[in-house]
């Protein structure tokens, strides 16, 4: 699925934004305060008895411009990329991709049939939670 919004925000905010999460969990792991430069290629997996496991791997880091990411869980693979480019000095257009992969044939199939079918739900909730980063601005 391919989401494309322009929001009102610079892109430093809105890349921030997006990697801090990244940025504390990978800290949290470390022991100590990491950069966004120092992202790229670090995996470092998550959950516990409460959330199902998952495996996350930093794929791509470019500042300002891209953050692509990896989680893999014990039945799928997800892989999520952010696309920014700047417009003016306060809007930036960002392109939301995301990649499911389902090692359940059954899964896949579900998959297949949710995205045929609610694939305008998904890209207007993602647009409309998107949005909600302008708030902060």
């Amino acid at each position: 699925m391919k989401v494309k919004t322009k929001l009102n925000v610079s892109v430093e905010f809105l890349y921030q934004r997006l990697i801090q999460t990244a940025i504390d969990d990978v800290s949290d792991k470390l022991g100590h305060q990491i950069g966004t430069t120092e992202l790229a290629g670090v995996t470092y997996s998550t959950g516990d008895k409460t959330k199902l496991p998952a495996r996350i791997t930093i794929m791509d880091v470019i500042p300002n411009k891209i953050y692509r990411y990896m989680v893999e869980f014990p039945d799928r693979q997800v892989i999520q990329e952010y696309s920014l480019r700047k417009l003016t000095e306060n809007q930036v257009e960002l392109a939301y991709t995301t990649e499911k992969v389902e090692k359940n044939i059954l899964n896949r199939v579900k998959q297949y049939f949710g995205d045929t079918f609610l694939g305008w739900l998904k890209s207007y909730n993602i647009k409309k939670i998107l949005k909600k980063l302008e708030i902060g601005y």
